[in-house]
C-alpha cells in the first residue's frame, strides 16, 4: 500500500509539474503577443489608425514627408523632360543642316561642297546628291520615242 501510495504521490508531482510548465509557455506566449501589438501600435501604420502621435511625428509630419518625396519625383521628371527637350533641339538642327544640305543639292552643289557646309560625311552627301538631284528635263526618254 505504501508503494501505491509513493507513485501516487510521485505522479502528482509529475502532473503539477507538467501543468506548471504548460501554464509558463502559455505566459511567454501571451507575452510575446502583447510586444507584437505594442509594436504595431507604436507604428506609423499603428499610429495613422490610431491617430495618436508617433515619437514626435503626427500625421501632418507624415503627410508632409509624403508630399516631399512626390516633390523629388517630379523634380526628377522635370530634368529627365529638360533634358529630353535639350536632345530634341539638337535633333531639329540636325534636321535643319540636311534641309540645307538638299537646298544646296536642288541648286548643284557637290558632295564635297556639302561636306564642307553642312558637316556631313562624303558618303552621306554622295546619297543626297542620288536622292535630290533634279532631273535633266532637257533629255527626257519620251522625246527620243515621238
Amino acid at each position: 500500500m505504501i508503494l501505491f501510495e509513493s507513485t501516487s504521490f510521485f505522479l502528482l508531482q509529475i502532473s503539477n509539474a507538467l501543468l506548471l510548465a504548460a501554464a509558463c509557455i502559455a505566459v511567454l506566449r501571451f507575452e510575446q503577443r502583447v510586444r507584437k501589438s505594442e509594436s504595431f501600435w507604436a507604428s506609423p501604420t499603428g499610429s495613422l489608425i490610431s491617430g495618436k502621435k508617433l515619437a514626435g511625428a503626427n500625421i501632418d509630419d507624415i503627410e508632409s514627408a509624403d508630399l516631399h518625396r512626390q516633390m523629388d519625383a517630379l523634380q526628377q521628371e522635370i530634368k529627365h523632360l529638360t533634358n529630353a527637350k535639350a536632345n530634341a533641339g539638337t535633333t531639329s538642327s540636325r534636321e535643319l543642316l540636311i534641309e540645307n544640305a538638299i537646298n544646296m543639292v536642288k541648286s548643284g552643289a557637290t558632295p564635297e561642297q556639302l561636306a564642307r557646309t553642312c558637316g556631313l560625311n562624303i558618303g552621306e552627301a554622295q546619297l543626297l546628291k542620288k536622292l535630290h538631284v533634279l532631273p535633266d528635263l532637257s533629255t527626257t526618254p519620251s522625246q527620243g520615242r515621238a
